[in-house]
């Protein structure tokens, strides 16, 4: 069965005409996911949906040698309805039933956040606001008591910015190194704000910095988001000259995240900044070539590349909405989408 869902996979990717290395990537996270999605040991125990089998039956010293499985609702008699109408209204009401990049996506199973350093400081406009670190991690808090796997990075605007800095006469490689540290200092603030929320969480650096935070590796990332747990990630990529966004993607694609979702002030893509051009209208969907070609105020280039080069859907959305992330986790459509072949959408504010 396996092998035949592995078949289906591998010529469907081999349809998006990508190299094939980036094709076997592909059909590798597509066959992760089937195999998460049917795989008894990987399901979600009944009376805990925060513990999978597997890992119930490791901890109580038991291995699984044959099960039966039942449907939900079986034996008992339903309605008969009208299917095609049933379907065709449920597509109608769905908003990721389309394909986003390489990835069909409908509620997300695991999802690569961004937040700016800005989006932590509140009015104040510098430092760590905790009222304001408290309600985004009550915000992520309820997105993962959805069942999504949650990964978190961080910016560090509100303390430093390297190019700031330089402009202020340091050198370009150590106030990127000083704006590093300030995303640590944030995560640092994360971690301990979602734990006395009652959320398990992780916190990994992509420099060495024994004693205060774990240095980042892919396994132990991927083990922390299946125990449940939300990994916060920072330090950027751990060199100078690249971005935190840049980080969030290639972060995104390294953990198999079925989205990058880009945390700002408004609520996505617009055509101008919508606090200055009252005129500025918002788009519902972007190519990453056209994002590329107009250079817009999304993620830098480099960001924006890595996601086109591997599939990686990208969702920019307004983080102060009320019941946003968890909209978007629940597979709504919410901000600006960017993606491999979506037609530009343009919406009037």
């Amino acid at each position: 069965m396996l092998d035949k869902e592995r078949e289906i996979y591998t010529s469907q990717a081999a349809e998006s005409g990508k190299p094939a290395d980036i094709v076997e990537k592909m059909v590798e996270g597509r066959v992760r996911k089937y195999l998460a999605e049917v795989s008894l040991l990987d399901q979600p125990f009944v009376k805990d949906q925060n513990v999978k089998v597997g890992k119930l039956l490791e901890e109580a010293g038991c291995e699984c040698r044959g099960f039966v499985r039942f449907e939900v609702g079986e034996g008992i008699e339903v309605e008969q309805a009208d299917f095609a109408a049933e379907v065709a209204a449920q597509v109608k009401g769905s908003n990721w039933s389309d394909a986003v990049g390489d990835r069909a996506l409908g509620p997300v199973r695991r999802v690569l956040l961004k937040l700016s350093g800005e989006a932590l400081a509140g009015q104040a406009g510098f430092g760590v606001d905790p009222a304001v670190v408290a309600r985004l991690c009550a915000d992520i808090a309820a997105a993962r008591n959805a069942g999504a796997e949650i990964a978190l990075v961080l910016g560090g605007g509100n303390l430093f910015r390297g190019a700031a800095l330089q402009a202020a006469g340091l050198g370009r490689v150590t106030g990127d190194q000083m704006g590093m540290l300030a995303t640590v200092m944030n995560g640092l603030a994360f971690r301990d704000l979602l734990r006395q929320a009652g959320v398990p969480a992780a916190l990994y650096s992509a420099i060495e910095l024994p004693g205060v935070a774990e240095r980042f590796h892919r396994d132990n990332a991927m083990a922390a988001l299946g125990r449940g747990e939300v990994v916060v990630l920072v330090a950027g990529t751990g060199n100078p000259f690249f971005t935190t966004d840049t980080a969030a993607c290639l972060r995104g694609i390294e953990i198999d995240a079925d989205v990058v979702l880009k945390a700002t002030k408004v609520d996505g893509v617009y055509t101008a900044d919508p606090h200055k051009d009252p005129g500025a209208r918002r788009f519902d969907e972007l190519s990453y070539d056209e994002v590329l070609a107009r250079e817009l105020a999304v993620m830098d280039l480099t960001a924006i590349c890595l996601c086109r080069d591997h599939g990686m859907p990208l969702v920019v959305f307004d983080m102060q909405a009320e019941g946003a992330l968890i909209r978007l986790v629940n597979g709504e459509k919410v901000g600006t989408r960017v993606g491999a072949g979506l037609e530009r959408k343009e919406r009037p504010t």
